[in-house]
């Protein structure tokens, strides 16, 4: 399942899953591409109907631009405490939401695997490019992301 905002026309999405040789459908019979035109920061599919999820870098987007930025064009770049503070609150928030939400859909013992950018708690509001990777539980009143770090990773595949 794909999901963007409303806005989105996913004629090239679907164009390309049926006509690009390395599509994850190619060949598949038992696999059928959806997308939902809502923002992932709400519910997307009905509760407890998911075993896996996955996405990859969208989280890296906020649900709305909370604050503007006085010296740079992205919050990463920036030295303004009070942009970065208003940046940093509304990351939590959006987080938080995202997590709550993919908790309801998962089914018990289902899993949701998130990639994407990762920052060290001294970065600021810099981004360091390394990736970071969730895997989050299925427990709505309390969802907690075990988040794994390059070396962690690293550990994990040899």
């Amino acid at each position: 399942m794909h999901t963007d905002l409303p806005s989105n026309d996913f004629s090239a999405l679907f164009e390309a899953l049926e006509s690009d040789p390395d599509s994850y459908l190619r060949g598949e019979k038992a696999i059928f591409a959806s997308a939902v035109g809502r923002s992932f920061y709400q519910q997307l599919l009905p509760s407890g109907s998911v075993t896996l999820g996955w996405s990859s870098w969208s989280v890296q987007w906020l649900s709305r631009t909370p604050a503007l930025i006085p010296d740079q064009v992205q919050i990463a770049y920036s030295h303004d405490a009070s942009a970065c503070a208003a940046f940093a609150r509304q990351a939590a928030e959006d987080w938080h939401a995202f997590l709550l939400h993919r908790a309801d859909e998962l089914k018990p013992g289902g899993q949701l695997v998130v990639l994407s950018m990762a920052r060290t708690a001294t970065a600021g509001c810099h981004f360091e490019l390394s990736p970071g990777i969730a895997v989050v539980n299925t427990r709505r009143s309390a969802p907690k992301a075990a988040v794994f770090t390059p070396a962690d990773m690293k550990a994990v595949t040899g």
